[in-house]
């Protein structure tokens, strides 16, 4: 049995991580900015998502999904933060 998150596969993590919660899926894919579909598509391993994606899941789980499980790396993360901080100053 895979008990390791090294293990297991983002989409595994993902859905242990959402079946472990007291909140409804509804409230989770809100928090998480995306459609019902694509949640169950990332949870299935049919979807991948995007680096912004992937990050909010990072946030959302506490670390239980970090942005690396789905191919990304820290650099990757840290662009896209560094352009959202420009963004927002330039706003």
């Amino acid at each position: 049995m895979r008990t390791s998150r090294s293990m297991t596969t983002p989409s595994q993590q993902l859905h242990a991580w959402r079946s472990a919660q007291p909140r409804t899926l509804r409230s989770i894919v809100d928090a998480a900015g995306v459609s019902h579909p694509t949640w169950l598509g990332w949870e299935a391993g049919d979807r991948t998502p995007t680096l912004a994606g992937a990050l909010r899941v990072e946030v959302l789980t506490g670390g239980a999904v970090p942005v690396e499980s789905w191919g990304y790396t820290l650099d990757d993360a840290r662009a896209v933060i560094s352009m959202r901080k420009r963004a927002a100053r330039a706003a």
